[in-house]
This record gives C-alpha cells, structure tokens and sequence, in this order.
C-alpha cells in the first residue's frame, strides 16, 4: 500500500505523461512547472527546500531551533520568542511559512498549543 505522498507523486507523474494532450495546458509556464516536480522526483518525494526565500526571522527561527536541541525536539512559539527576543506573533507568521516550505514539522502539543520541530531539510537550508 502506497503512502499518500507517494500516490500524489504517481498521480502527478501520470498527470505529466498526458499533459500535451489537454487543450488548455498552454496558459500555464510548464517549464517552471516541470523543473519543479523534477526536483521533486530528485529529492526522493520531498518538495524542494525554499531557503534561499526565507526571511530574516525565518532563518533566525532555523538557526536558533537548531543550535538549542530540548529534550524531544520540539518547541513551543512562545519559547522561540523568548529565545530570539522576538514577539510570538512574528514567531507565528514564520512558522507558517516554514512549515509551507517543509523546514518545520508542527504537532499538536496540548488542545491549545502547537509545537515545531525542525526537518532535515530545515537543517539542509541551514548549510
């Protein structure tokens, strides 16, 4: 049985194959499109790493996370905040962001709180 990252990547796969047989696929830049997905299908499935466009709090969110490992490695926004002399919000717009982009994973730490923790391809963007 196929993970659901894995039938997405057959059905675009496919969806590919025929592209030039649909009438209306001029209006969209295949190209870029298709550079897109072939880094995809090199990175093994996962969407290319976004952090040459991260934000200045992006990246300092990246380094930070990555310089202070806890216990489990997951963090709370609140922490992060604290930590980097930021406010929670702006920790929060660029959690989104990096979350987007697949250089952090959220969870749910209470019914309340999210918690963040950083990806290997957080860590790659890092580099």
């Amino acid at each position: 049985m196929n993970t659901p990252k894995m039938e997405y990547y057959i059905m675009m796969h496919h969806l590919w194959k025929y592209a030039n047989q649909d009438k209306d696929i001029g209006k969209y830049d295949l190209d870029k499109a298709w550079s897109y997905f072939e880094a995809i299908e090199d990175n093994h499935g996962q969407a290319p790493a976004a952090g040459g466009n991260m934000t200045p709090n992006g990246k300092k969110i990246l380094k930070w996370m990555n310089e202070n490992p806890n216990n489990i490695g997951n963090f709370l926004a609140a922490d992060i905040a604290k930590g980097l002399n930021i406010t929670s919000a702006s920790v929060s717009g660029s959690m989104r962001k990096l979350v987007t982009e697949g250089l952090v994973e959220k969870s749910k730490y209470s019914a309340a709180l999210m918690c963040y923790a950083i990806t290997d391809a957080g860590k790659a963007a890092l580099v």
